[in-house]
């Protein structure tokens, strides 16, 4: 099996916490911006290619908050009328902040599932771009994506498991930072 991952930045929290509450197998991350991530096109998630995905919130652009594996990759342009209804109805009950992105003419609607906060959240500097294998620069502005090489060794954690310890350490370093 081929593992690739990508690094998206500048996930809004309030999506995560939607995601991690609804205590539903799966989510839906939808990266804002016209153009398809190509290499999920090229490479999508099925039992030949796992896709592993960092990313950070857009209040902490500098640090991957999260991790999570995609298993779908879809062009939000293209689905079906039953697939948009399914999508929708499910935004509607477990993610609402997610309603109005995916009536939006974005290209990307990921279905990912095992996300996991980081209880330690990492630079995003130690992720090493695939194209040129340079650190990826911090970030000051949400948007984007990267192909990245693995992190290892973070702290990772269960969806339920420490969520409330990781909130309230995001709680506070967002204290800090003000």
């Amino acid at each position: 099996m081929t593992e690739k991952h990508i690094y998206i930045n500048g996930v809004y929290r309030k999506v995560i916490e939607e995601i991690l509450q609804s205590n539903q197998p799966i989510g839906y991350l939808q990266a804002y911006s016209p153009y398809k991530i190509k290499e999920l096109v090229k490479y999508p998630p099925d039992e030949n290619t796992k896709w592993i995905l960092y990313g950070s919130y857009t209040s902490h652009l500098k640090l991957i908050a999260f991790t999570a594996e995609i298993v779908k990759w879809e062009d939000k342009q293209n689905l079906s009328y039953e697939r948009k209804v399914e999508v929708g109805v499910f935004l509607e009950a477990y993610q609402p902040k997610e309603v109005d992105l995916f009536q939006s003419d974005t290209k990307n609607l990921l279905t990912i599932t095992n996300l996991c906060i980081l209880i330690n959240p990492v630079p995003v500097s130690r992720m090493i771009k695939l194209k040129n294998n340079q650190p990826l620069k911090e970030r000051t502005r949400s948007g984007g994506w990267s192909y990245v090489y693995p992190l290892h060794n973070w702290d990772a954690v269960d969806q339920k498991e420490q969520y409330d310890l990781a909130f309230e350490k995001d709680v506070q370093m967002d204290k800090k930072m003000k």
